[in-house]
This record gives structure tokens, sequence and C-alpha cells, in this order.
């Protein structure tokens, strides 16, 4: 019941995106949207389904905009670091940016709750995963990337949820999104706790890597990173992204 409500909504929510956007005659396409056009989905339909899905979650939170935004780069950095190809790239840069999809589901004064969750906050928020994927795997082509949206809380030591995966079992762009959404979550400010410098929060998925994260995505975001951070100390002025108060590195592109 919950699912089909939730793919009437934005099949709906499309509808009237869509409608209003040839009758304006107005792109009103945000910069995350360069993402999608390059992503080879089956039918302008489903691209719909997808932005209006993005557009609501960024709507409720823009936190969560800027966020999925700075993980998507993250994951970017770290595959590139892997060598994946272009096409590999593509699809860990739109699962970075899809992440927390599932979201859209979660009360808005929860997403918005500027002090620590209750426990029965937290168990809402911990249904994100598994909603996401059903979102995305109602969307022809996006199977492998549902999949990715609902590992990307499992732990390599299988103390993660919602399936408790270990290892090998959890898909490798899940593994990325992961570091990534664990580095940016520690950068970004709370009102309830301090952001970590850069260097503290390395250590701290260094410290975790081989019990919450894959030991490669690990050293290879800590690799990456470093060269990240090195070329633009080099080229002062450069366009970066983060925290304000923290900028981590320059934004990369696939090229």
């Amino acid at each position: 019941m919950e699912l089909q409500w939730l793919i009437l909504v934005a099949v709906i929510l499309s509808a009237i995106l869509w409608t209003e956007m040839k009758s304006s005659g107005v792109t009103r396409l945000r910069s995350h949207r360069a993402y999608l056009q390059s992503f080879p989905l089956e039918a302008n339909a489903h691209n719909q389904i997808i932005i209006t899905l993005i557009n609501t979650l960024f709507e409720k939170n823009p936190r969560e905009e800027q966020h999925s935004e700075r993980v998507s780069e993250l994951c970017l950095l770290i595959g590139k670091q892997l060598g994946f190809s272009r096409e590999q790239l593509r699809e860990l840069q739109l699962t970075g940016l899809l992440h927390d999809i599932g979201k859209i589901a979660v009360d808005e004064a929860i997403l918005n709750k500027a002090d620590r969750l209750e426990e029965n906050e937290w168990k809402s928020i911990q249904r994100h995963p598994v909603v996401g994927y059903r979102l995305l795997n109602f969307v022809p082509g996006m199977s492998s990337i549902a999949a990715s949206v609902l590992a990307h809380h499992e732990r390599w030591d299988g103390t993660g949820y919602p399936r408790g995966l270990k290892g090998e079992e959890i898909p490798l762009n899940a593994s990325i999104v992961a570091a990534a959404d664990a580095y940016d979550a520690m950068v970004s400010f709370r009102p309830y706790r301090d952001s970590f410098t850069h260097e503290q929060a390395v250590e701290e998925l260094q410290k975790q890597a081989g019990t919450h994260f894959d030991p490669r995505v690990i050293e290879a975001f800590v690799t990456g990173m470093a060269k990240q951070r090195e070329f633009g100390a080099a080229r002062a002025g450069s366009t970066v992204f983060g925290a304000v108060h923290n900028p981590i590195c320059p934004r990369l592109v696939v090229e």
C-alpha cells in the first residue's frame, strides 16, 4: 500500500511539473539535473519521475540537496581513484545524488529537527533505504542504482541495516556512497555537535575501515582526497564544495 501510494504521488507530481514547465516556457531545471540528462533512462516520463522525487525531497529539506550533491561529488572522486569507466562513474555519481531519496517518505519535522532524534524518529529514518529502493526499482533501467541505495547503510562487518549484509555482499557502489555519506556528515555542522575537521574525519574513516567501511574504498578516498586538496592548493581560487566553513576539494566532473 505504501509503495503504491508513493508511486501515485510521484506520477501525479511529475505530470504537474511537466505541465507547468510547458505552459510557462521556462526550463527550471536545477544544476543537479545535469546528472540525469547524461544518464541512459529509458523514457522521458521515467526521467521526470526521478526529477520530481528529487525536487520533492529537496523542497522538504534544502540541506538534503546540498548533502546529496556533495556525496555525489565525493563518490566521483573515489570512483576515479578506483579506475571506474566513464559509464561506471556516471552511475556512481547518480547513485550518490539519489542515495537518500527514500527520505521523501519521512516526516518533514523529523528531517528538519535540530536536536538529536528520539528512538521512534530514528526508526522512521532507518526506513529510507528500503523506500528509496522500492521507488527507484519501479523505474526501468534503475535496478542497479536501486540496489546500491538499498545497501548504502550496510556495514563491512555486517552490523548495518536494513539486511545486515557484510563484506563483498555489499555492492561496491553502496560501499562508496557509505564512505562519502559518512565523511560529509562528519564535516557538516549540526546544532548538537561541532563539525569535524577534514583531518579528524579522515582519521575516523580510517579507524573504521574493515569494520564499518570497505578498506579499499577508504584507501581510495584518502588517496584521492589528498590529490585533490594538493591540486586545489596549487590553484588558488578554484571552486570548492563542502561545508562553507570547511571547503574540502575542487568540484569534479566526468570528462
